[in-house]
């Protein structure tokens, strides 16, 4: 599964990349630059959702090919390596990126509003914590010793995706115009999902088959997300994930063994 390791998930951002440029001409194109509504029937929203439907087929076909001819360990330095260097320096990267794109958008919202809404200061503190526990959970997950750390540390960035949502819905509650940020929530969902099934991992109760779906939804979705415009500190929170996710699905595939 090496081969597969690289080309798979590289198959996943490449669909994304297709899918952003969509995206962009969607905006340009089919939603209306006074009203905000999307034109009825525009070919460039249906190019983008046969996309998005081939994008679920391959990702199904791969995994059902996966999990039908390997294993995967249960246990979480099995199924993604144990390299106690290479692995932590990486996630690191991701790490510092994300706290980077949290704190650039505490000065965007610092400078748009004279004072920040309680939820935003939340989701803030909350985000600057996920970065860093993604971080620290790297380097406590491979001790030598048994310790509760990462069990703790793994659980951080599920509860504030979970949180992220909740923002979502607040800001588009009535919002009419489902296709301005149905990508988001897909974005959001899926990240949550990939972080739960990283967890799964830390607690020896490995699902294979949904991470990848889950790894390979996020970096699809978030790719088509950073097309919607959002701020640049959102935007480098979403890359940050982006690369996590293309990062654990190479680590995942590629420590799958045949079965005998």
């Amino acid at each position: 599964m090496r081969i597969s390791s690289i080309i798979m998930p590289l198959a996943a951002l490449l669909f994304g990349i297709v899918g952003y440029n969509l995206r962009v001409l969607e905006h340009r194109d089919v939603f209306d630059s006074v009203t905000g509504l999307p034109m009825r029937g525009a070919m460039t929203t249906q190019m983008l959702f046969a996309l998005t439907a081939l994008f679920i087929v391959v990702t199904f076909l791969f995994v059902l090919f996966a999990i039908l001819r390997n294993n995967s360990s249960r246990k979480f330095g099995l199924a993604y390596g144990t390299d106690k260097l290479y692995y932590p320096f990486v996630v690191t990267v991701f790490g510092i990126a994300w706290a980077v794109g949290t704190l650039l958008y505490f000065f965007e919202l610092n400078s748009r509003y004279d004072a920040l809404g309680v939820l935003d200061i939340i989701f803030l503190i909350s985000s600057g914590i996920s970065a860093c526990s993604v971080t620290v959970f790297a380097y406590e997950i491979f001790g030598e010793t048994e310790r509760k750390t990462p069990y703790r540390l793994s659980v951080i960035p599920i509860l504030f995706m979970c949180f992220w949502l909740v923002l979502v819905y607040r800001d588009n509650a009535s919002n009419p115009v489902l296709l301005g940020y149905v990508y988001l929530i897909l974005a959001v969902v899926f990240a949550t999902l990939s972080f739960y099934c990283m967890a799964c991992s830390v607690y020896g109760k490995s699902v294979p088959g949904k991470a990848i779906i889950s790894y390979f939804s996020t970096i699809y979705f978030c790719m088509i997300t950073l097309a919607d415009g959002h701020s640049v500190g959102i935007n480098i929170i979403l890359v940050a994930i982006i690369a996590l996710c293309l990062f654990y699905a190479w680590k995942l595939i590629g420590h799958m063994e045949k079965k005998h």
